[in-house]
């Protein structure tokens, strides 16, 4: 039985691992704020048990509501059925893992993107991908080990209301992200095995 994403089970799966979604995070060398914010987070995940951040904007959750509008649209367009999925694990790299929007076949799965009207116009207009969901993607075929994954933008008030780029594999870019991602798991376990050693005191200044 699959998993229903934003379930709690599906919560407990992503528990303290680097998902596809927040890829672009860990993609910088440097660690910057946001890098070190979101290694605090997954060490502080582990040692919880529970999800630090559960923060949805009103963009988040707009678009959470109409992902269902898109789904059937691009269905209806590519005459293709989607299949739910929920999280899989990469499968060589331990605490790490992905969440399509839905699978296509045996081969290929969706990502979408219901954003703001500005942003989506953006992506109509340039007619590509921006780097960040890019990124996503080539994580997700890594660890879905599927051939093909096709980016969806949608919104329901713009002119071109329906996006869709098909995504292959950049092995070059999925090692390399791999490989960010490893360095960045050994760091957050660091960061975990620090504060499994704090006491009461010492713990305030993870949080």
């Amino acid at each position: 039985m699959t998993t229903v994403q934003g379930s709690e089970e599906w919560v407990k799966q992503r528990l303290g691992k680097v998902t596809a979604s927040v890829i672009h995070k860990v993609y910088s060398d440097k660690l910057t704020a946001t890098k070190k914010n979101l290694m605090r987070s997954l060490a502080l995940e582990r040692v919880s048990g529970s999800r630090m951040s559960n923060i949805k904007t009103v963009d988040m959750a707009r678009g959470l509501a109409i992902e269902p509008l898109a789904r059937k649209a691009y269905e209806i367009a590519t005459q293709q059925k989607v299949s739910l999925v929920g999280f899989i694990s990469h499968p060589d790299i331990k605490n790490a893992g992905a969440s399509p929007d839905g699978l296509i076949g045996e081969k290929g799965f969706i990502e979408i993107k219901c954003l703001n009207i500005r942003n989506h116009n953006q992506i109509i207009k340039n007619k590509k991908i921006p780097k960040q969901y890019y990124y996503q993607m080539q994580f997700q075929l890594a660890c879905s080990q599927r051939e093909w994954g096709d980016f969806v933008a949608y919104h329901p008030e713009a002119d071109e209301s329906l996006y869709i780029e098909r995504v292959a594999p950049e092995h070059n870019i999925i090692q390399e992200l791999q490989s960010k991602v490893i360095n960045f798991l050994t760091d957050v376990e660091q960061l975990f095995n620090e504060i499994k050693k704090s006491n009461a005191e010492e713990l305030h200044r993870y949080l």
